[in-house]
């Protein structure tokens, strides 16, 4: 901002600097232009005595008889006009003049030619001296210009870039939570089956061997009411015979449930296996995506990093670049603006003065 306000007045002031010359010029030649009908006045009272050179005696018989040299006259008529003007302009130039219009027809001319040919010098030389100044000055507004959309832009980008490294850390921080989660999950999964497994294991092999036992049972009392039941004579005891069928029958069944239950734990334990290879795969595409997308953002914060690095050695550069402008500009203003005065304070002071 100050560098825009800077830039403004830099603006600004040139503009008034040349309008301020111009009319400085014009001062100038005003004041030339006084100067010059002095230099009439003395002529036309010249040429009144027609010319003619006064001897020596001749003058000499003037001032006998009280009469005033007609030189001496005009120098006078100059002199008077000038410290008049001065008095009432309050101009040092024209009053110092005046008290210097004195003696000699012919040296008087000559203070007024030098005058001429001095105001005419300096008049010169201000015109060179605003040329340079209105060239630095302009080179100096254009660099001011440059540095200040330099550091704009500079500005711009560290502010983006560290936004972005926001982002980026925050990116890495959710997705190594995410990770921590899937892995969590995938150890979990992985006990839960086992202790599954081990369960339906040992399942299988308690049914197994129900079964087995029933099979061995159902034998055994088959057998031995057959052979019981073989046996003749009324006295014989053959057993329960009548009730037989019903006991194997119902062995057959809680044999046929078991093996139902071996059976359905065998198809589950197939059936845990796929889901749990599925979810273990998930999991691994998960972590390895999140890892992947880690990674990458951490190349990216390195990045971004070394252009905020770079940016911000660009951007101090930039300031200094910047404020050594200022401090240019500042010395031109001093130098260009005679000590704090303005050419258009100057013109406006010369043109009352003349």
């Amino acid at each position: 901002a100050k560098a825009e306000a800077t830039l403004a007045a830099v603006v600004r002031e040139c503009a008034e600097k040349k309008a301020s010359h111009e009319e400085s010029q014009q001062v100038r030649s005003d004041e030339l232009g006084a100067l010059l009908q002095a230099i009439e006045i003395l002529k036309s009272d010249d040429i009144s005595v027609q010319g003619l050179a006064p001897s020596p005696s001749s003058l000499a018989q003037l001032r006998r008889f009280g009469v005033a040299d007609p030189r001496a006259r005009s120098v006078e008529r100059a002199r008077s006009m000038l410290s008049t003007a001065g008095a009432r302009l309050s101009s040092p130039v024209l009053v110092e003049f005046a008290g210097r219009v004195t003696g000699p027809f012919d040296k008087v001319k000559r203070l007024i030619e030098d005058l001429i040919a001095q105001l005419m010098d300096e008049a010169s030389a201000e015109t060179s001296h605003k040329a340079y100044c209105d060239k630095e000055q302009g080179a100096n507004a254009i660099a001011l210009e440059k540095h200040t959309r330099d550091q704009e832009r500079l500005e711009e980008s560290v502010a983006a870039n560290q936004a972005r490294e926001l982002h980026l850390a925050q990116s890495r921080s959710s997705l190594t939570e995410q990770i921590a989660r899937d892995k969590h999950a995938l150890e979990e999964a992985r006990e839960n089956r086992l202790e599954e497994h081990h369960e339906n294991a040992k399942a299988v092999e308690e049914a197994k061997a129900a079964q087995e036992a029933l099979k061995q049972a159902m034998t055994i009392l088959t057998e031995f009411f057959h052979v019981a039941g073989s046996k003749s004579g009324n006295d014989v005891y053959t057993g329960q015979q009548d009730r037989a069928e019903g006991v194997l029958g119902l062995l057959e069944v809680i044999l046929s449930d078991v093996a139902n239950f071996q059976a359905v734990t065998e198809s589950g334990e197939v059936m845990a296996v796929r889901q749990h290879e599925a979810l273990v795969s998930e999991l691994k595409t998960s972590i390895a995506l999140a890892e992947q997308q880690v990674s990458q953002a951490q190349h990216e914060t390195v990045r971004v990093q070394s252009e905020i690095s770079s940016d911000a050695g660009d951007l101090h550069a930039t300031e200094k670049r910047q404020a050594a402008a200022v401090r240019e500009q500042e010395a031109l203003e001093s130098q260009c603006g005679l000590n704090g005065v303005t050419h258009k304070d100057r013109a406006a002071a010369r043109e009352s003065e003349i």
